[in-house]
């Protein structure tokens, strides 16, 4: 997510508009995003999103990339309570304010909604 937050810190310093919709698949450590408005997608191989991650030392600057860090801190922390292991991927969608956590082999997908508070308000599961 390091990685996810320094590319909007990038974007957004720059001035383009920040992709919607970013998948991570946690499998293979592989990056991908998107807009909406566009069928292209950009993507990082996992030895690319390593070598990211370790360039990305310091803080995001922009609200976007604070604001996802602090999503997925808690985001984890539920993770961390319930034991169950890591998800295979997960579907940030800046859009729509949602963060989809999937786990493939058990076929479940669990969307968490976010309403701008620190902890997300809502999970729903979905076999």
């Amino acid at each position: 997510m390091k990685v996810h937050a320094r590319v909007l810190d990038l974007l957004d310093s720059d001035g383009v508009p920040l992709p919607g919709r970013w998948f991570h698949d946690l499998a293979t450590g592989s990056v991908t995003y998107g807009y909406a408005s566009s069928p292209n997608t950009f993507k990082w191989d996992a030895e690319a999103v390593t070598s990211m991650a370790r360039d990305t030392a310091q803080e995001p600057t922009s609200n976007a990339g604070r604001e996802l860090l602090e999503r997925w801190a808690s985001i984890r922390r539920m993770l961390d309570e319930l034991d169950d292991g890591d998800p295979d991927a997960v579907l940030v969608d800046h859009d729509a304010q949602e963060t989809t956590l999937i786990w493939e082999e058990r076929k479940v997908a669990v969307v968490i909604e976010h309403t701008g508070e620190r902890e997300p308000s809502s999970a729903s599961s979905t076999p």
